[in-house]
Order: C-alpha cells, then sequence, then structure tokens
C-alpha cells in the first residue's frame, strides 16, 4: 500500500518517490526525514547527476577517439558541470565538504578538457576516469545515506517499518 507520494514537476523534469508502509502499521516513516525536502533544483540535479551516471558509463567503456565519444564526452562534462555547479545552490545552513568536491569536479573537468584540447591523451584519460569515480561514483553514494534526502527516500521504500 503507497501511504506517501511525493511528486515534483516542472518544465525540465517529473520526479515522483513513493514511500510505502505495511497494511495496518501506525508509522508513516521507518527513518526521520530529513529537515529539507525536494525542490525543482534538487530534482534537476538528480536528474541530471543520474544522466550524467549514464553518459559516463557509455563514454568510459566505448571506444575511444571516435567522433562519438567526442560528442558524448563533451555531453557528459556539460551534465556533470552542471551536477557540480548546482549543488551550490542545495544546502541547509553552510555549504558541506560535499561542495568541496564540487569544487574538485570544476577543477578535474577543465583540467581533462585541457589535456583533451592539447593532446594529452594518458592525463585526459586519468583524469576524466577520476573525476567519473570521485564525482559522481563516490559522491552519488553519500546521497544514499539514510539523513539525505534521496538515501530517505529509498531505505523507507527498501526497509519499511
Amino acid at each position: 500500500m503507497l501511504s506517501n507520494t511525493v511528486r515534483i514537476t516542472s518544465a525540465q523534469c517529473s520526479l515522483s518517490v513513493s514511500i510505502c508502509k505495511p497494511i495496518g502499521s501506525s508509522s508513516n516513516m521507518a527513518l526521520p526525514p530529513p529537515n529539507y525536502s525536494w525542490t525543482p533544483l534538487i530534482a534537476a540535479h538528480a536528474s541530471v547527476a543520474a544522466m550524467a551516471v549514464l553518459i559516463g558509463t557509455a563514454v568510459l567503456v566505448r571506444r575511444k577517439g571516435t567522433e562519438a565519444h567526442r560528442w558524448m564526452g563533451r555531453a557528459w562534462v556539460a551534465l556533470l558541470g552542471f551536477t557540480a555547479l548546482s549543488s551550490f545552490g542545495i544546502y541547509r545552513d553552510a555549504f558541506s565538504w560535499i561542495h568541496g568536491l564540487s569544487v574538485f569536479t570544476l577543477v578535474m573537468l577543465t583540467a581533462g578538457v585541457w589535456a583533451a584540447r592539447t593532446a594529452r591523451v594518458r592525463l585526459h584519460r586519468n583524469i576524466m576516469a577520476g573525476t567519473y569515480a570521485w564525482g559522481l561514483i563516490v559522491t552519488g553514494l553519500f546521497t544514499l545515506l539514510p539523513n539525505r534526502l534521496l538515501g530517505h527516500a529509498l531505505w523507507n521504500v527498501l526497509l519499511p517499518p
């Protein structure tokens, strides 16, 4: 039985998160909710980050140096750049250490593009693979902690009270 549904809709994205509870349960949520809620910026940030993970994975596993690699790489840089920049509009009382990873991501994206443009292929490969790992995967895993908005929604679905 679906007990709570959060729906965010904007011109750019639509997001629906359902939080489940067993029939007859007296509590609404397994975990206390974070002290903030989904906004259009948070929904856009999460959606674009998910697209960056998918395109980044394709860039990493496909053949390098092709025209498709270049175009997908440009799209990935734009998506990850938006994700990092939009994170500065998402905070509670002050910026956190995660915003430091956003600065790191922006610096590394710039360095990776510079390396590609100056034909430093090995440096480009290492920078972009590291940026994918730290800027998307590690940071993304931290969003799954129960006290974070996305993690709260996920854990309440996986482990209902």
